[in-house]
């Protein structure tokens, strides 16, 4: 059972924490006022007149207060996580601004002032409901880095082609129907992701992105890709599963720097399978299904057994959603399952880790761990707020009923859905997991009672869930305050890292501390199992 601690109000600045930092920022021009409870600026802030940074992230603002236009020296303002819904026409006026960020508001539309930012080198407006982007976005001869992931997008201006320096673009989960002809003009383009849209068009000059090195069109409705030949020079990762393939493209096979292909769950023709299999063997690794590789007759082929192609079971039954089953035995299950949720992204994460986990087990455990890959494309939170009738929830159950033990595994987004779904399992790892989205800044475009119903779905999840949950969280406040909302449970023990970062995971990894963690614990779960003394 839970105990019935005392849990904490959102985290807000004191006044005389938010003077303090008004104090500061005279002589830095730099201002943090992020969770500071705000309505309005201070009157105080607007005597600062080379204020060159302002943040004022995770307020309670319902528009760009129109005040900020006094700030001429601007050159990042972070205005994401509040509930805004407006911005004044008289943004336009800022015209050193380098950075803006607006994620996590209820935007429905820009105003075509936005085109007066010259200097704008990254935009983000990710989870909002925006149906449009203004044509004005063109005169950004700057942008450098687009996200606008998880809006009501269907379509993009023709005016982004203009945008020449453009590097990273985030669409996923939108409503678009073809990859946009003007952003093949954004020849400078490396990383582009477009999964979990309604795509069924990719135009014949994508292949100019010579300079793209990620590329996703993944969880779409693509019956077929152009020819690629004479393109795509610096291509490494292409992200195929998903779609309505039923052959690709043998210039793949041409791409110079092509190292990945994931191709799962397409009805991909067995003979064109077959000889596009045998033609591209320099790849690292080419994804695909069992039912795609059983379709091809053993007599047939001897690709099948090439190290290169990683074959694995597809789970999601037509529904939105990655569920991909990497067993270390096709056809044969482990005791214990890891299942790996993708982050706000949208794209599968942790395999570079779990690999490495692998090849550090002792021999005889190495193949006692299948993975399970599940990832959101449609950047709902795992449909956070109805978590339990969800067609995770379904195919959560389905898959993990067949194991013996099962670790969830995320961070962020992937680490709330870890909680959400913790009952499908016998032990959670969760870096960094928001669980009021309330007090967020990374997060749908959602209504408050949305988030209010996510929360309780996470409450209804962990309360008396007889597992063990570890929520790891680095020392920014709003991550510790996330954990704070947990850790009254019985099953949940939280872990505090001296790492000022909500992207606590990566960081762990760089400090060589994350594989230790999660292989502790997939030890224990082989221990449950009675393979103890061989871990």
């Amino acid at each position: 059972m839970a105990h019935a601690k005392a849990v904490k109000t959102g985290p807000k600045l004191t006044e005389v924490q938010i003077q303090a930092r008004i104090s500061v920022a005279k002589s830095t021009g730099k201002l943090d006022l992020s969770g500071a409870g705000l309505t309005r600026i201070p009157s105080e802030v607007l005597k600062i007149k080379d204020l060159e940074e302002l943040a004022i992230n995770g307020n309670d603002f319902d528009e760009i207060p129109p005040e900020v236009v006094a700030f001429k020296n601007l050159k990042r303002l972070g205005a994401a996580g509040n509930r805004i819904a407006h911005v004044p026409k008289e943004i336009g006026e800022l015209e050193e601004l380098e950075g803006l960020w607006l994620h996590g508001n209820q935007l429905e539309e820009l105003p075509s002032t936005v085109g007066n930012l010259r200097a704008l080198q990254n935009l983000s407006l990710s989870g909002n409901k925006l149906n449009a982007i203004p044509e004005d976005v063109g005169r950004m001869h700057s942008l450098v880095e687009l996200t606008a992931a998880g809006n009501n997008l269907g379509e993009l201006p023709h005016g982004i082609g203009n945008c020449s320096n453009l590097k990273v673009v985030h669409l996923h989960g939108n409503d678009l129907v073809e990859v946009p002809t003007e952003l093949c003009q954004c020849t400078a383009l490396r990383t582009l992701y477009l999964q979990g849209n309604k795509i069924s068009k990719v135009p014949d000059n994508a292949k100019y992105w010579n300079e793209m090195q990620e590329l996703s069109l993944a969880d779409n409705l693509l019956e077929h890709l152009p020819d690629l030949s004479d393109g795509l020079q610096s291509l490494k990762t292409i992200y195929l599963y998903g779609n309505q393939l039923q052959d690709l493209p043998f210039s793949l096979a041409e791409l110079p720097s092509l190292q990945n292909v994931w191709a799962e769950n397409n009805p991909l023709e067995w003979q064109e399978l077959q000889a596009l299999l045998g033609e591209i063997t320099h790849l690292r690794s080419f994804g695909v299904d069992q039912g795609q590789m059983q379709s091809i007759p053993p007599s047939t082929s001897s690709s099948r057994e090439s190290a290169h192609i990683k074959v694995s079971e597809i789970h999601s039954n037509g529904s939105p959603g990655y569920f991909k089953l990497q067993q270390s035995e096709v056809g044969k299950k482990a005791p214990v399952l890891i299942v790996a949720f993708g982050s706000a992204p949208g794209v599968p994460n942790w395999g570079g880790l779990l690999g490495r986990l692998r090849k550090a087990m002792p021999s005889g455990c190495q193949d006692k761990f299948d993975v399970l890959f599940v990832v959101d494309p449609s950047r709902s939170w795992y449909s956070g707020n109805q978590s339990e009738n969800s067609h995770y929830a379904k195919q959560l159950k389905k898959v993990t009923s067949q194991y013996q033990r099962t670790v969830l595994l995320g961070d962020s987004m992937g680490a709330s859905a870890c909680l959400l779904y913790a009952q499908v399992a016998t032990s959670v790892l969760a870096f960094c997991p928001q669980v009021d989205l309330v007090y967020s800044s990374i997060r749908p475009g959602e209504s408050l009672e949305w988030f209010s119903n996510m929360h309780d779905s996470i409450n209804s999840s962990l309360k008396g869930y007889t597992g063990d949950v570890q929520v790891h969280t680095g020392s920014w406040e709003h991550d510790s305050y996330q954990a704070q909302l947990v850790e009254h449970f019985d099953s949940v023990a939280v872990t505090k890292h001296g790492i000022d970062s909500h992207r606590l995971a990566l960081a762990l990894h760089r400090q060589d501390k994350l594989l230790p963690i999660v292989r502790k614990k997939l030890q224990e779960e082989l221990q449950a199992c009675s393979i103890g003394s061989m871990a």
